[in-house]
């Protein structure tokens, strides 16, 4: 009778162990998954920030063209303004 109910409480004992294995590789698995999709998510995210990086240079520098432009266009109305005045000021 005691050798049977060593054999039952093994069983069982293995049962229970069996039952946290699976439960432990259920939870692997998940956080394997899980570790996956953030890291693809990750990878995503740096690409995108490079992207953007370049993005923010290309328009730094359209910035810095588009004021120098505004600057020479204002130099030019400035002079032709200086101009149609003195024209103006001979003419009278």
């Amino acid at each position: 009778m005691r050798v049977v109910w060593i054999h039952i409480n093994a069983m069982l004992f293995f049962r229970k162990l069996e039952n946290q294995l699976e439960s432990t590789q259920k939870e692997l698995t998940d956080t394997k998954l899980n570790n996956a999709k953030l890291t693809t998510q990750l990878d995503y995210s740096v690409e995108s920030s490079k992207v953007l990086e370049k993005n923010v240079t290309a328009y730094k520098q359209e910035i810095a063209a588009l004021r120098t432009k505004a600057e020479q266009y204002s130099n030019l109305v400035a002079k032709v303004s200086i101009t149609v005045k003195s024209s103006i000021t001979s003419i009278n």
